[in-house]
């Protein structure tokens, strides 16, 4: 019985451009450093703040502890507001559309 010479039908065998066949093991590997620049950005963790109103809104972890540092008690939200933030255990009555909005639209 003759054989075929066209490729074999075996898995993990590819036939060379030049002739020949090798074996391909395994999962063809990308070096580190491509899957790192790849990969989409991290989005900031963001403090639900509640000002006097009962309105939750959404800030950075850099906003708050630039309000922080100052000592003010004033912090710069999504939405563009600076809000003065009632006591940290007040529970919200409402979200801010706005900040809501942004939060979804930048890091959904």
């Amino acid at each position: 019985m003759r054989r075929s010479t066209s490729a074999p039908a075996r898995a993990g065998v590819v036939a060379r451009p030049t002739g020949g066949y090798a074996a391909v093991g395994g999962k063809h590997r990308k070096p580190p450093w491509w899957r790192r620049a790849r990969q989409a950005p991290q989005p900031p963790h963001l403090t639900e703040l509640v000002d006097s109103d009962g309105t939750a809104h959404y800030g950075t972890d850099d906003a708050f502890e630039e309000g922080w540092r100052e000592g003010s008690g004033y912090y710069w939200v999504l939405c563009g507001k600076r809000v003065a933030v009632a006591s940290m255990l007040t529970p919200p009555e409402r979200f801010c559309r706005n900040c809501d909005t942004l939060r979804r639209v930048r890091w959904a």
